[in-house]
């Protein structure tokens, strides 16, 4: 039999139905994700109520206190186009499938991937939390390391083969930043094979019973001894190539007391400024808050959500208190306008007293 009129205009291409409807699928998605307060994925807590690892700043001459600042005022979120939500699913799916496989080897220390929250450290005396993809131990080690799981293109990972370029920085300062509190973290003590050094993991039931452990090598718990191990010392940064899974490249990374209190020291002043209600600056005068360059390469305004090719509201900011000649108040900057316009339910005082509530009103040291 020949082809209908619509089975002829779908093989030349000219007849479309499902996909547009997923590109609607992905916009309307985005708008509900823009108008909610953001949590991350397995977050036990809103996004804007601490300092993250993933932005922690180490040493960093140019990390930026007003993209933290912004960051705990719970800003509306840009919306993603459907490339980039479907790559970034595809990136956190192969993440987890990695992880899901650590932990059914016996290899994971960390929270499993279908545990409702991450691993999670945390350091009340600068607001900072830190999850991690994983921290796994070889069979038969006593020291564990930290694994931070990076999903990115063929073409940039053959250029870190070949030694063309290195890692990312600010992935970089995330994995020491895990490695620097899983540390502190102190010896991890875990049940697991006297045998093959595999960590046991929960199965579930077995002849009607509830077994709350077993050897993931011989099913069973007779096999099973309590061992403590070592506190971290090191960890890698674990590219994976999004078009050969095959294709990776990993960077050591050791324990760096130095690096942590430089982030720290960095992380205090920035609590003080949120503390006291006003926009971090160094100046208040020229063309930029803390003296750089907006748009440059070395500049980290270049690709900044609040920068200039973002919301723009750190430039009229600093616009504003170029004009006052002092530091501006979190409540007349230009992005609590736009957040109302987003979510006109939008109430700053609300946003600090939660941050505030998640630590205790604890005042600064």
């Amino acid at each position: 039999m020949g082809l209908s009129r619509g089975e002829f205009f779908s093989r030349i291409g000219m007849m479309r139905e499902v996909d547009p409807l997923t590109s609607a699928a992905y916009r309307f998605a985005e708008k509900l994700e823009a108008e909610k307060p953001h949590k991350g994925a397995q977050a036990d807590a809103p996004w804007h109520v601490s300092f993250h690892g993933s932005q922690f700043p180490g040493d960093d001459p140019k990390a930026c206190g007003r993209r933290a600042i912004y960051s705990m005022l719970d800003l509306p979120r840009g919306q993603f186009s459907r490339p980039s939500r479907q790559r970034m699913d595809a990136g956190k799916d192969l993440e987890i499938q990695l992880v899901r496989r650590w932990h059914a080897a016996g290899m994971l220390l960390s929270a499993a991937p279908d545990s409702p929250v991450q691993t999670q450290f945390e350091d009340p005396s600068v607001w900072l939390t830190s999850t991690v993809d994983a921290i796994i131990a070889r069979p038969r080690s006593l020291r564990p390391i930290v694994a931070e799981v990076k999903n990115i293109d063929a073409d940039t990972l053959d250029s870190m083969l070949r030694m063309i370029r290195g890692p990312h920085e600010a992935y970089v300062r995330q994995v020491k930043c895990e490695i620097g509190l899983a540390h502190e973290h102190g010896p991890w003590t875990v049940t697991r094979c006297v045998n093959s050094g595999r960590i046991a993991i929960p199965i579930g039931r077995r002849n009607g019973s509830v077994v709350p452990l077993l050897c993931p090598e011989h099913g069973g718990d007779k096999c099973l001894e309590e061992v403590t191990l070592s506190p971290v010392e090191h960890g890698y940064l674990y590219y994976v190539s999004r078009n050969d899974p095959d294709i990776t490249r990993e960077y050591y990374y050791e324990h760096d007391p130095a690096f942590m209190e430089a982030g720290r020291k960095q992380l205090r002043v920035w609590r003080k400024f949120f503390e006291e209600g006003v926009l971090p600056a160094t100046q208040v005068e020229g063309k930029h808050p803390f003296g750089w360059n907006w748009t440059t390469d070395d500049s980290p305004c270049k690709w900044c959500p609040f920068g200039p090719t973002g919301s723009y509201v750190c430039k009229e900011d600093h616009q504003e208190t170029v004009k006052r000649g002092d530091l501006l108040p979190l409540a007349e900057s230009a992005a609590i306008e736009l957040a109302r316009e987003a979510r006109p339910d939008y109430d700053l005082g609300l946003v600090r007293a939660a941050v505030f509530a998640r630590w205790n009103g604890s005042a600064a040291n």
